[in-house]
């Protein structure tokens, strides 16, 4: 699997790309946990772009994918 800086670095700066729990071999409710901080401050070299896909477990959902865009 790749890491999250692998995926983010291999993307040019102003692409607009996805994120996915599965890319990074991670649950969704792990992934979802990872996310939630991004959702308002952007992560580590992207920003947001789109609403998150979400996926319902047991009635409760969790972000399972993201479209961001790389700022640096």
């Amino acid at each position: 699997m790749a890491t999250l800086e692998e995926v983010v670095k291999r993307q040019r700066e102003g692409a607009d790309f996805v994120i996915s729990a599965a890319m990074l071999g991670m649950t969704s409710e792990a992934f979802d946990a990872l996310v939630q901080p991004w959702l308002q401050a952007g992560g580590p070299g992207f920003a947001m772009t789109r609403v998150p896909h979400r996926k319902c477990i047991d009635g409760v959902f969790f972000i399972d994918r993201i479209t961001v865009r790389r700022t640096a």
